[in-house]
Order: structure tokens, then C-alpha cells, then sequence
């Protein structure tokens, strides 16, 4: 037994020798392009430095390799210390050298991304691209928001000239509205619109609004999108991989289109092929509460579908071993390019090549090896994939499922679970654990019934994957059975619907958690405490329970069992604080008083104004884009009723979580049309408030009204019996614009002594307008809603025409708009007014004391721009631009952080 033990032990620690090589140079890959790419002042001058340092080092490395070994050859006995350094060094060369490949390559995306942005100014641009990947929608409540990645390859001149850029920088072209077409990556197309230079850590150069696309074939233009329901229309690359994707697309196209005339299809293509664009948004938000919306994107339970259902067919047709894997190969190659790039499916894809190369060469290969593979392979070739959250949380999975499984599966095991439910939970749990701290970036809470609703889910996800591939190959070969497979996949499409649904209605389905930096790292300290102590109690238990003949029998100290104490109580603190005291605290810290609620929700804008007298009569200004946040401002400030929500506009971060305040209100205030929406008769907003069953009207200068005590609301005075008045005064009946942001509603709101003004997303060219059709003591105000989230196109005549005491600012952290802009806040200062933003102080709101306290979520040190008000305020604002100058290049200036680090 002993020896069986020992061989054992021996083939352990030469897989770990294996994995061992090569994970340090995974996480150094990893490590380096989170430094270059989130560093200030990072530059291509910088990684080429580090890159040839690499590069030294390794070749120092390499020489001591060969002494060492060179010297242990003369010499019969070598030192331990050499032998270990002998060991060890190897690792150190390939992850250096990794870290050299890394740099070089970055250095020239750097250097050709700062090359085009210095010669492509924001603005109006007319450029050729290349496809990089298919279509992609972008869900929220109001609209679905279409965008493609792209690389630029050419900029067309004002003599119509073409001008070749052989560099490659990406670009995402945003298509609102726009239908999808049959494009597919290495169709070639000429857009036309507004572009915009993006920081460096962001994945495109460059964004560009998409005013009209050109047909590189046909000529044929089209406003936001071209029609290619007939063919696939757009030139591709010569090639038979291009004109292979042609086809691929074309069969996307078709099993998007089938499934969406199926009802409860529409998860069908995001199950089989990644294509979530008929996901209706309440499905969505079902999906992400239950902790499912991982299955609708690609990763290794569909390749492993692919490739075990090509060795079924391939072993049938008795085809030999070693030809088998080839075609294994060619299957899961064919697939890739079905779905297309992709975070998820790029690191399940690799992953399994090395699995199956390594097979066809005999060769035992670990699970975590191919891993470590594949986050080296996808970062040196895109190293903006290190921030991608997708490219982490499948990582992050796998990394779980490969480490945690097996123990988690034992565990169960030894509670006497069936071993049908116990390696699918086991699977289950590893996977979730290991996701939970990387979610925090993206959420405030951690759900509890994911585990319940994966495990329910999990048995019928592999049916309606494998049903959506096999619609794809009917499609393709005999189109008509098309129909009955997607009719039958609908019915699993249902089931998991359900399901999410189901799981989503319970309550206390998820628990507060603190997100960001700190909510990551609270977690990960918890969860390791928590494993260190339990896998220290199970070796001493099985130490005292004489598993190994060969070890003594003895009982645990009393060290070693304070030691497990006090790792389960440091994991226990750290839960009972995250999700007991810090959220009742901070809900007992709200005032109870407040008049005006200022949320954060990010990029975007969402105020409540009030009597505190009467709680129940609450209007809400507009609703940001993210639902759960706004679910937490209704939260924290105590709000369940809404007797009017006033939609200042149709753009997405005011309006994109309208489904949310609709089931708290009735009644929304929205802005007229557009000239573009009257002229189609097509609004998306008023299709969705018709769904939502809110009753709708157009505000328009001159409209006025009030909000009873009892939440009525009335077009006419109500007396003593009014809580909130209001006046529209912009934009007029008869004007007609295509921009949203020019006809936004402005409005004066009169509650509890407080005078507000709402400006919207107006302009400078709106609030000119303003002053100059109505007096300035009509348009003075004790609150102003500062327009456009800060940006720097503003009146400021108007500002100081205002004179509001306070001034709230609806924007997101360190956003890639660089709002707001130095220029309102230095408007805002010299007009007396107190800057309250929601970035840097979370929620805000003003209280009905005598002197109108202000109350704020989160209490920021020393970060100028806050409360511009006095003297010292703005020296510190003039020294925090100092040193945003002296720190960060003129390309990132917009980037500045606005924590004065």
C-alpha cells in the first residue's frame, strides 16, 4: 500500500511540476497587461522599455540554465540549492519570456493606436473598416443598441481619396436601431459618422456613431444599416475562411430569424451560438437575478458537444484515432467560426486544441496546463482581454471546476448524495465560489439562489444547446426539418425560462455584498479562510482517524483547533459585516426628511423630489440604464410609490430602466418626438411604455401641474392640497429636432420651499433659449440638475443666472466621457454653487431641516470639485489638474481620476 501511495505521490508532484512551468507565466501575462494597460501614463514608450529588460533577463536566465547545468555534468555531487534553482529557473524563463512577447506585441498596438488618434481628431469621419466580429446587441428596457468591431483599414479624404492604414486599430461602430444584417468578420464596409478617441484601457481606439454605411459591392447606402435579407452583400476578404464565414453568417442569420417566429425560442441561438438579440429584457433580468445568463454565452459545454458528437460520428464510421482528432479539431474550428470571436468560447477553444493535440501525441496533459495555455495564447494576441470581466469570470469558472470540483464531489459524496446530484452540484458550487468575487465588479450582491436554479437548469441546458446546433446543420442540409427542431427546442427554451423566472421571484434571493476593489478583496479573504480551515479540520481528521496506516494516530491540539476557530470566525466577521451590518447601517444613516434624492445609478440620471410630509406623493426625473441600481435608490431612500416619472428624453441612460419605476408608477411625462420617429412613426419608448401599461403625454413649454397629498395628479391648481408643482419649459409643441438631447423637457419643480431646475441633456444652444424667452428670476432656482451629465457644452449665462445653492451631477466613475468637464465645474464655483455628484459621493440628497443639510452615501477626502465653494476648494482643484497634466498623457487627459490620486 505504501508503495502504491508513493507512485501515486510521484505522478502528483510531476503533474504539478508541469502545471507548475507554466502558471506563474499565465498569471505573469496576465498580471503585466493589467499593469500596462491600467497604469497612468502608460505608453508605447513604456512597454517597449519593460520588453527589452524581458528580454535581457531571460538571456541571463538561459546563460546560469546552461552553467548550472554544465556544472552539475563535471562534477558527481551537485549542492541541493543548485538542484532547486535548476528546477526552478525554467519557470522563471518561460514567464519572462512570455512577459517579453507580451510587451513587443503591445507595444506595436500602442504605437499604432497613438499614430492614428493623433492624426484622427473627434469629429465627423468617413473610414473603411474590416469586420472583427459579427453583429452584437446591447440589451436594456427601451432600446436595443447594435454595435460591430472593427478594424480601420483605410480613412477616406475630402477629395474622395482613400488613404490605407495598415495598422489595424479597432473600432466599435454603435448602430442604434439598426437592423442585423447578415455581416459576418472580414466583410469589408464604409461608414460614415462621428468618431471618438477612447483611453487605453479600452478595448477600440475609437468609437463611432454610425450615420450612414456603405456597401463596399454594391454602393448602396443605407442609414444606420443596410438591408441584406437577399444575399450577404458586403465584400469580404479574398479567401476561403472569408467566404466559409460568409456562409456561417448566413445560417446565423437563419436560425435567428426561425427562432424568433417560435415562441419560447428565444434562447435558442444565445444557448447554441452566443447570439443573444432576442432576448426580451424582463428575460434578461430573470436570467442575470438567477444567476443563468453564463449559459447563453459560449464557452466549454458547447464544445464539448462539438467535439463529442464528431468522435461519435467519426468512431461510427470507423475512421482511425489519430485522422479522429484532426476532425475533432476541424469540428471545433468550424464551430469557432460560427460563433465568432469571443471571450468564453476563444479560452474554451484553445483549451481544448492542447487537450486534443496533446492526445494525438500521447502525452498526458492537465486540465489547468491548458488552461494556463489559453490565458497566454488570448492575452499576447489581445491584450485588452485582460480586462474584459467575460474573459475573467470563464477563467475564473474553469479555474474552479478544475480545482474545486473533485472536492466539493467528495464532500457530497460523503453526505450520502447520489453521485448523479453530486458531481453536477460540486460542478455547480466550485464554479459559483469561484465567479462570486470577480462578480462584485459588476454587482453589489451575491445571489443565493444561483446554486439552486444552475443545478435545476443544468440537466436540460446540454438538450437545448445540442437541439440549437443540430437546427444550425439542418438548416445548412435539409432546411425543413429546421422547423420541428426549433419547435422541440422551444419547449427546453421554456422550461429554463421558467426556471429563471422561478428563482427570480424569491425572496431574499440575493444578499448585499460591497462592490468594487474592496468587495472583491473581502470576499476572497473570506472564501479563502474559509477553505484554508476547513481543509486543515479535514487532515487532521483524517490523520486522527488513521486513513494512513503509515502515519501515527493523534488527537488535534488546542492551537491547531483555535486555529480552524479563528479561521471560520475571520470568514464569518467578514460576512456578517458585508451583509448584515454595513447595509442596515447605511440604511439607518439615510435621513428620513429628504426633499430632493440625487442616485447613483452610474452614467446616467434618475432624481426623486418629495414632501417629506407626504412620502407616498414622489416624482422620479428620469431612470439611468441599470435596473438593480435603481431598484438600490428606491431601497435606500424608502420608495414604493411613484406618483408621476418624468422621461426627459428617449436616450438610454435616462430611460433604459423604465421597467423598473413602472412598477411603482402609472403615469410618465415624456418628451415629443423626434423628426426622424415622427417621420417612420416608429418610437420605441412609447411601444414600451404601451407594454408596461404606464399612461403616457408629451410635455411640452407651458404644461403645467401639480401632485396632491394623496399622490393625485392634477393639470390645474389644487390649492392647499398640493405637494409638488411643476412647470415645462422647454421644448416647445412645434419644434422639431433630431436629436433627443435637443428636445429634452426642462422643468421648474416646486416642493417643500425647495424651487428646482431640471435641464435635462440640453445644450448650449437650449439654454441660451432659455434666457432668452424667459426672466432670469423665473429660471433662479435653489437646486439645479446640471445638464448633460457636466459635459462642457454649456451656457454658462445660465449658470450664474440660476444661482443655485446646490448642484447635482449625475455621472459615472472615472466614465470614458471624461464628465463632468473642468469647465462646468469652474462655472459652477463661480456661480456659488455647491457641487454634489454621484461618481465621488454616491447618492445625495437635501433634507427639510432649517438648513437644508446636505446627506451623501459615501464621504470623500481632499477630492476637489465636490463642494467648490470657498477659496481652498478651487487651489485644490487647480492643483489636482496639475497633477492629472503632469501624470497622464494629453490622449488620456479625459480619463483624469477624480480621487486626486
Amino acid at each position: 500500500m505504501r508503495a502504491t501511495h508513493t507512485l501515486k505521490t510521484a505522478r502528483s508532484v510531476t503533474a504539478l511540476q508541469g502545471v507548475a512551468r507554466l502558471m506563474p507565466a499565465a498569471v505573469t501575462v496576465w498580471g503585466a497587461a493589467l499593469l500596462f494597460l491600467l497604469t497612468p501614463g502608460s505608453s508605447a514608450d513604456f512597454a517597449r522599455v519593460t520588453a527589452v529588460i524581458a528580454v535581457v533577463t531571460v538571456v541571463v536566465l538561459i546563460f546560469l540554465l546552461w552553467r548550472i547545468g554544465r556544472f552539475a555534468c563535471r562534477r558527481a555531487t551537485v549542492s541541493i540549492s543548485s538542484v532547486k534553482l535548476y528546477k526552478i529557473l525554467p519557470a522563471f524563463v518561460i514567464a519572462l519570456a512570455m512577459f517579453a512577447l507580451l510587451a513587443t506585441h503591445l507595444c506595436a498596438q500602442l504605437t499604432a493606436r497613438e499614430h492614428l488618434q493623433e492624426q484622427l481628431s473627434d469629429g465627423i469621419h468617413e473610414l473603411e473598416l474590416q469586420l472583427v466580429e459579427y453583429p452584437k446587441t446591447k440589451l436594456n428596457e427601451v432600446s436595443s443598441v447594435r454595435y460591430m468591431v472593427a478594424k480601420i483599414t483605410g480613412v477616406v479624404q475630402k477629395d474622395k481619396t482613400v488613404r490605407t492604414v495598415p495598422s489595424g486599430v479597432r473600432v466599435r461602430v454603435w448602430l442604434r436601431d439598426a437592423p442585423l444584417n447578415k455581416w459576418a468578420p472580414g466583410s469589408d464596409i464604409t461608414v460614415f459618422g462621428r468618431l471618438q478617441k477612447q483611453p487605453l484601457n479600452a478595448a477600440e481606439g475609437f468609437t463611432l456613431q454610425a450615420q450612414k454605411i456603405t456597401d463596399s459591392t454594391r454602393g448602396a447606402d443605407s442609414t444606420l444599416g443596410i438591408d441584406l435579407t437577399r444575399g450577404t452583400g458586403s465584400k469580404h476578404s479574398v479567401g476561403v475562411v472569408a467566404t466559409l464565414q460568409s456562409q456561417l453568417a448566413v445560417l446565423r442569420y437563419q436560425l435567428r430569424e426561425r427562432s424568433s417566429k417560435q415562441p419560447g425560442a428565444q434562447l435558442l441561438p444565445g444557448f447554441a451560438i452566443g447570439d443573444t438579440s432576442l432576448l426580451d429584457p424582463q428575460l434578461a433580468e430573470n436570467m442575470q437575478t438567477a444567476g443563468l445568463t453564463h449559459l447563453t454565452a459560449v464557452s466549454g459545454g458547447n464544445c464539448a458537444l462539438v467535439i463529442a458528437a464528431a468522435s461519435v460520428i467519426a468512431s461510427r464510421a470507423g475512421v482511425p484515432r489519430s485522422v479522429r482528432i484532426f476532425l475533432m479539431l476541424g469540428a471545433l474550428l468550424l464551430f469557432a467560426l460560427l460563433v465568432g470571436p469571443d471571450s468564453s468560447l476563444a479560452r474554451a477553444a484553445v483549451m481544448a486544441g492542447v487537450l486534443l493535440l496533446a492526445k494525438f501525441g500521447s502525452v498526458k496533459s492537465a486540465g489547468i496546463t491548458a488552461l494556463s495555455v489559453a490565458v497566454i495564447v488570448l492575452i499576447i494576441y489581445d491584450p485588452w482581454q485582460a480586462l474584459k470581466p467575460g474573459f475573467a469570470l470563464s477563467v475564473a469558472a474553469t479555474l474552479g471546476i478544475l480545482v474545486g470540483s473533485p472536492v466539493f464531489q467528495t464532500l457530497f459524496t460523503g453526505l450520502k448524495l447520489p453521485q448523479i446530484v453530486a458531481l453536477p452540484l460540486a460542478v455547480t458550487v466550485a464554479a459559483q465560489i469561484a465567479c462570486a468575487p470577480i462578480l462584485l465588479f459588476l454587482q453589489e450582491n451575491v445571489s443565493l439562489v444561483g446554486v439552486f436554479a444552475n443545478l435545476v437548469a443544468a440537466p436540460i441546458a446540454p438538450w437545448l444547446t445540442g437541439m440549437g446546433l443540430l437546427a444550425v446543420i439542418a438548416i445548412a442540409v435539409i432546411p425543413m426539418l429546421a422547423g420541428p427542431i426549433i419547435f422541440v427546442a422551444a419547449i427546453f427554451g421554456w422550461v429554463i425560462a421558467k426556471i429563471a423566472w422561478v428563482c427570480s421571484q424569491i425572496p431574499g434571493g440575493s444578499v448585499s455584498w460591497q462592490g468594487g476593489f474592496s468587495g472583491f478583496l473581502t470576499m476572497l479573504i473570506a472564501q479563502t479562510a474559509l477553505l484554508l480551515a476547513w481543509r486543515y479540520r479535514e487532515y487532521l481528521r483524517r490523520l486522527r482517524s488513521g486513513a494512513h496506516p503509515w502515519v501515527v494516530k493523534y488527537a488535534p491540539s488546542l492551537k491547531q483547533r483555535i486555529l480552524i476557530a479563528s479561521g471560520y470566525l475571520l470568514a464569518g466577521v467578514i460576512i456578517a459585516i458585508n451583509t448584515i451590518i454595513a447595509p442596515v447601517s447605511a440604511q439607518l444613516s439615510v435621513p428620513k426628511n429628504w426633499i430632493v434624492a440625487g442616485c447613483d445609478i452610474g452614467q446616467g440620471d434618475a432624481v426623486m423630489v418629495r414632501d417629506p410630509a407626504y412620502p407616498d406623493a414622489v416624482m422620479l426625473i428620469d431612470t439611468g440604464e441599470n435596473p438593480e441600481l435603481l431598484k438600490k435608490c428606491f431601497e435606500t431612500f424608502g420608495v414604493q410609490h411613484l406618483a408621476l416619472i418624468m422621461l426627459t428624453h428617449d436616450d438610454k441612460d435616462h430611460v433604459g430602466a423604465v421597467h423598473v419605476a413602472a412598477e411603482r408608477g402609472e403615469y410618465a411625462l415624456i418628451a415629443p418626438p423626434t423628426t426622424e420617429q415622427k417621420r417612420t412613426g416608429k418610437r420605441t419608448l412609447l411601444t414600451t411604455l404601451k407594454r408596461l401599461k404606464l399612461k403616457s403625454k408629451y410635455g411640452v413649454a407651458g404644461m403645467s401641474g401639480v401632485i396632491t397629498k394623496k399622490g393625485e395628479i392634477l393639470l390645474r391648481a389644487a390649492g392647499d392640497e398640493t405637494a409638488i408643482s411643476w412647470q415645462i419649459l422647454a421644448p416647445d409643441a412645434n419644434k422639431a429636432d433630431k436629436d433627443t438631447n435637443a428636445i429634452s423637457q426642462v422643468a421648474i419643480i416646486h416642493v417643500a420651499g425647495l424651487k428646482i431646475l431640471m435641464l435635462a441633456d440640453t445644450g448650449r444652444k437650449e439654454q441660451t433659449e432659455l434666457l432668452a424667452k424667459y426672466p432670469a428670476a423665473m429660471l433662479r432656482a435653489d437646486v439645479l440638475k446640471v445638464a448633460h451629465h457636466g459635459s462642457k457644452n454649456q451656457d454658462p449665462l445660465l449658470t450664474r443666472a440660476v444661482q443655485a445653492k446646490w448642484g447635482i451631477i449625475g455621472v459615472g466613475a472615472r466614465n470614458k466621457y471624461g464628465h463632468p468637464s473642468r469647465e462646468t465645474l469652474r462655472s459652477l464655483h463661480d456661480a456659488g454653487t455647491n457641487v454634489l455628484r454621484t461618481d465621488i459621493m454616491g447618492a445625495v440628497a437635501i433634507t427639510a431641516d432649517e438648513q437644508n443639510r446636505v446627506w451623501q452615501q459615501r464621504v470623500p477626502e481632499n477630492i476637489p470639485g465636490v463642494a467648490i465653494t470657498g477659496e481652498s476648494n478651487r487651489v485644490k482643484l487647480i492643483a489636482w489638474e496639475r497633477r492629472c497634466r503632469t501624470k497622464y498623457s494629453l490622449l488620456e487627459i479625459k480619463s483624469c481620476p477624480t480621487n486626486g490620486a
